[in-house]
C-alpha cells in the first residue's frame, strides 16, 4: 500500500477523511462528551434535591404524630395546666405561643404517644371543663402524682368490671382526668354477663362506677 518512500500512492488518497469530515467527527466527539458530563451532573442534582414530602409526593392529610381526633382544651391558665400534666403524666411540652396580651394563644403537649392542644380562655372562648381518659402503666402511682401536683381526687383507684383499674383527678383548671391501667382482657360473653349483673343491681355505667 505504501511506496518505498513511505508516502501513500496517489490512487489511495480517497481513504483519508476530508477536512470537513474531520471537523464533524471532532464536533460530534465534543458533543457526546458534553452530553455525557451533563447527564452525570443532572443525575447528581436529582439525587440531591429529593422532595420533602411523602413517598407519593403528596402532603399528608393527617400529619405525623397527630391522631385523627385530638383534644383541644380551653382553660383559664394554660401554664398551670401544663405544670400539672408534666408532674402527673411526664408530659412533654411541644409548643407554646403567646398572643399580644401575654395569654397563651396555642399550646401543645404530648402524653405518651398522644398530643393534647390547649389555649387560654378569652372573651370569645370561655373555659370549658372537659374529661379525658388516659391509659398509664401504673394507675395507683399516677393518681398519687396527680394529687401531689395540686389535683383534687374525683375517684380513688378502683378495679372495674370491664378490665380496667381506674382513678380520677380534677386538675387546677377544672378538667377531670380519668387514669386507667388495663389489668384484665374480658371476653365479650363475660363482659355481657357482667353488664347484665350490674344492671340488675342498679349500678351506673360511668367510667368510675
Amino acid at each position: 500500500m505504501f511506496s518505498k518512500s513511505g508516502s501513500l500512492p496517489p490512487g489511495d488518497l480517497s481513504i483519508l477523511p476530508s477536512r470537513r469530515e474531520v471537523r464533524v467527527q471532532i464536533r460530534d466527539s465534543e458533543t457526546n462528551s458534553r452530553c455525557s458530563v451533563t447527564k452525570q451532573f443532572l443525575s447528581r442534582r436529582v439525587v440531591r434535591r429529593k422532595p420533602m414530602q411523602s413517598v407519593t409526593g403528596k402532603v399528608r392529610p393527617v400529619p405525623l404524630e397527630y391522631a385523627s381526633v385530638t383534644p383541644y382544651l380551653i382553660v383559664d391558665g394554660v401554664p398551670r395546666l401544663i405544670d400539672f400534666l408534666k408532674h402527673t403524666f411526664d408530659a412533654e411540652e411541644r409548643a407554646l405561643i403567646n398572643d399580644r396580651e401575654g395569654h397563651v394563644g396555642h399550646a401543645e403537649i404530648m402524653i405518651g404517644g398522644s398530643i393534647v392542644m390547649m389555649a387560654d380562655s378569652t372573651r370569645q372562648y370561655s373555659p370549658i371543663p372537659s374529661q379525658l381518659y388516659v391509659y398509664v402503666e401504673d394507675v395507683d402511682h399516677t393518681y398519687k402524682r396527680g394529687l401531689e401536683a395540686g389535683g383534687a381526687s374525683e375517684q380513688v383507684p378502683t378495679t372495674q368490671f370491664y378490665g380496667d383499674r381506674t382513678a380520677a383527678v380534677k386538675d387546677p383548671t377544672g378538667n377531670i382526668w380519668w387514669i386507667a391501667t388495663r389489668i384484665e382482657d374480658v371476653p365479650p360473653q363475660e363482659m355481657e354477663r357482667r353488664m347484665k349483673e350490674r344492671s340488675s343491681t342498679g349500678t351506673g355505667s360511668t367510667p368510675g362506677q
